[in-house]
C-alpha cells in the first residue's frame, strides 16, 4: 500500500508534539526538586528532595539520549549494544519488561532508529504487563493478555493518513513506515490475542 502524502511540516509538529510530551515528565520532576529547594522553610527531607531531583534528571537525559537516537537522522553505522542500552534505559521503570536477544553487532543508523521507535511502540502494545523481546536482526515481539494495537498506530504502521485516535499515537508509526520504506526495506506486522510481532527487514 502506497504511503499516504502528509505535509513534512504536519508530520514534524505531530512527532515535536510528542516528544515535548515524553519529556515533560522528567523535566517537570526535575522543576519541582530545584522548587522545592529554593523554598523558605520546605518541610520535604533534604535527601529525599535531592532524589528526585536526581533520579528525575536521570530519566531526562536517558529519554533525550533515546529521542536523538530514534528521531535524529543520521547515516553511517551504529553498534547493537548502544542501541540495547538505549532501549533497557526507555524500560527502565516501565511495567513491560525487555527481552534482548539480538545478534548482529552492527547495524545502519536508520535500522537502529527504526528498531527503538518500533520497540516503543511495542511498550505500549503491552501496555501495564507483559513482555517485549527482541531477537534476530530484527524480531520484535510483544506478547501479554491484553496486547494490541490502537486503531491510530496501526494506521500510521500501514502508512495512512491520520483519521479518528491519538496524533501523538500515529505519528511515530507514521515516521517508522517512512523511515523503513525510504531505506529500500519493510517490516511485516502481524497481530493475534495476545501478540503483536514486527518482522523487520533492514540492515
Amino acid at each position: 500500500m502506497p504511503i499516504a502524502a502528509i505535509p513534512p511540516q504536519l508530520l514534524a509538529a505531530r512527532l515535536a508534539a510528542r516528544l515535548v510530551h515524553d519529556l515533560m515528565g522528567p523535566a517537570s520532576g526535575v522543576a519541582t526538586a530545584l522548587e522545592l529547594l529554593a523554598a523558605d522553610g520546605a518541610g520535604d527531607p533534604r535527601a529525599e528532595v535531592l532524589q528526585l531531583a536526581v533520579s528525575s534528571s536521570r530519566r531526562l537525559v536517558g529519554d533525550l539520549a533515546f529521542a536523538r537516537a530514534a528521531f535524529g537522522g543520521g547515516n553511517g553505522e551504529v553498534q547493537t549494544a548502544d542501541i540495547e542500552a538505549l532501549a533497557r534505559s526507555a524500560f527502565d521503570g516501565l511495567r513491560p519488561t525487555l527481552a534482548w536477544e539480538t545478534a548482529p553487532a552492527g547495524v545502519s543508523a536508520r535500522a537502529g532508529s527504526a528498531v527503538l521507535i518500533l520497540l516503543r511502540i511495542a511498550a505500549g502494545v503491552v501496555g501495564s504487563g507483559g513482555e517485549v523481546r527482541v531477537s534476530g536482526a530484527f524480531r520484535i515481539e510483544a506478547r501479554g493478555p491484553r496486547a494490541s494495537l490502537r486503531p491510530e498506530v496501526r494506521a500510521g504502521l500501514a502508512g495512512e493518513a491520520l483519521g479518528e485516535g491519538l496524533a501523538g499515537q500515529w505519528a511515530p508509526a507514521f515516521y517508522v513506515r517512512s523511515l523503513v520504506a525510504g531505506a529500500g526495506a519493510g517490516f511485516v506486522l502481524a497481530e493475534s490475542a495476545t501478540a503483536v510481532v514486527f518482522d523487520l527487514a533492514m540492515e
